[in-house]
């Protein structure tokens, strides 16, 4: 049976195109949430379907290898009717599904629910949903489960666009070798409202769930969402104040134990590396060595290059992350090698330049606006260090960050502006 139109069906495709994420690549953080809603709910298939005027076209999916089917035979379309959250328990008995052909052939769909991705204006895009090709029962808990998911994965997608947009800038200015300032500004202010509601909704789940055996399993990647966010509220506060005072603010030098930190760091790439089935690896430094450092920077800084090492890294490809301390240097280096394609001649030569990116940006599928490494070189300037790049003897990058070991009692401000 096919779905009747929803009232606001014109405002709801315009919506929707509006977003421009329709035949778009990866999204590696809609990658998680499909895996996330899959685990949480034991089904084989979870998917982030948007629905158009014809099909419905997976964002993101999980356990299925279709990337669109048509409209009329579409369980999400029939989701978006309500706010609510639709469950199937047996499709076979449901009058709506039981001559539908994803439910007679392949995937045998026969159980099905479905939260409505709901923008801030009310409209339904589409469905976070999961599918079982056997009959189930569902409890409220897991439905509420299900609707932050969706609410999140909202969220994501919002940012998305406003991404591609801020890209577009990017290339404008780029163009007419415009002062980065407002951009940068722009930037900051649009990712502060989905980090924010990243932030909210992993707290409340930590909160709802804390009692329940699936929320223990997850407290731990549910602590690293909140933990990335508020690195990333840090980051974009500096990127602010970078526009408005030119970092007039102070860096704060105090000791950073780096094996810790960059531990830490190496457990929030977790399901980002295990999207591409990508192998990283951390070699601690045994003394356990200090530096001289900013936490948040220390921090910003390897976020960046293994965010790179894995963007640019084939699927199926190893990063390593190295600490070593050379006592008569007074230094301590930091690596990270990939086996990835190596750094482009253009970043080479553009390293510490705003919006210089390894790709043609107008056809690339890769995220970023080229002020990743631009902040990075001059973090490590700015502590008393140094960023290079070189090629990995075994084929792709080696980035190393320089930085002076602490000793006993130290502790310092800096000033220093990155423009």
């Amino acid at each position: 049976m096919d779905a009747p139109l929803p009232t606001n069906e014109p405002e709801r495709l315009d919506e929707l195109y509006s977003l421009e994420v329709l035949d778009t690549g990866i999204n590696h953080q809609l990658e998680m949430i499909t895996q996330i809603a899959s685990k949480t709910f034991g089904a084989p298939i979870a998917l982030v379907s948007l629905v158009d005027a014809e099909r419905q076209w997976f964002k993101s999916k999980w356990g299925m290898d279709a990337s669109e089917t048509p409209r009329e035979q579409a369980f999400c379309a029939h989701a978006i009717l309500d706010r609510e959250t639709m469950v199937v328990s047996d499709a076979t008995e449901d009058e709506r599904f039981v001559d539908n052909p994803l439910v007679l052939g392949d995937p045998s769909i026969r159980f099905y629910a479905g939260a409505p991705l709901i923008t801030q204006k009310g409209y339904p895009l589409g469905t976070l949903c999961v599918i079982d090709d056997k009959p189930r029962t569902v409890s409220e808990e897991d439905i509420a489960t299900l609707r932050q998911l969706a609410a999140l994965a909202v969220g994501v997608l919002q940012t998305e666009t406003k991404q591609a947009k801020l890209e577009a800038q990017a290339q404008s200015a780029r163009a007419r070798d415009d002062e980065p300032q407002l951009l940068i500004s722009s930037l900051g202010h649009e990712l502060r409202t989905p980090i924010g509601h990243i932030m909210g909704f992993a707290e409340l789940m930590q909160t709802e769930l804390a009692n329940d055996d699936m929320g223990l399993r997850h407290h731990g990647f549910l602590d690293i969402i909140r933990q990335s966010g508020e690195h990333l509220c840090r980051v974009v506060d500096n990127l602010i104040r970078y526009e408005q005072s030119s970092f007039t603010d102070s860096l704060v030098l105090e000791p950073v134990e780096l094996n810790l930190r960059i531990e830490e760091i190496v457990r929030s790439f977790a399901g980002t590396v295990a999207a591409k089935s990508q192998t990283l690896t951390f070699n601690a430094q045994a003394n356990k060595a200090s530096v001289l450092a900013d936490h948040t920077s220390v921090r910003q800084i390897l976020i960046n290059l293994i965010s790179n090492a894995s963007k640019y890294c084939p699927d199926n490809g190893t990063i390593e992350v190295d600490v070593s301390a050379s006592f008569s240097d007074s230094d301590c280096r930091i690596t990270v090698r990939d086996n990835g394609p190596g750094m482009p001649l253009n970043v080479l030569t553009g390293l510490g330049k705003p919006f210089v990116r390894g790709e043609n940006p107008a056809h690339s599928t890769t995220e970023g606006f080229g002020l990743g490494l631009h902040i990075t070189k001059r973090l490590c300037d700015a502590m008393n260090g140094s960023l290079v790049f070189s090629p990995n003897p075994g084929g792709g990058t080696c980035a190393t960050v320089r930085l002076p070991l602490a000793t006993p009692g130290s502790k310092a401000h800096l000033g220093f502006a990155v423009a």
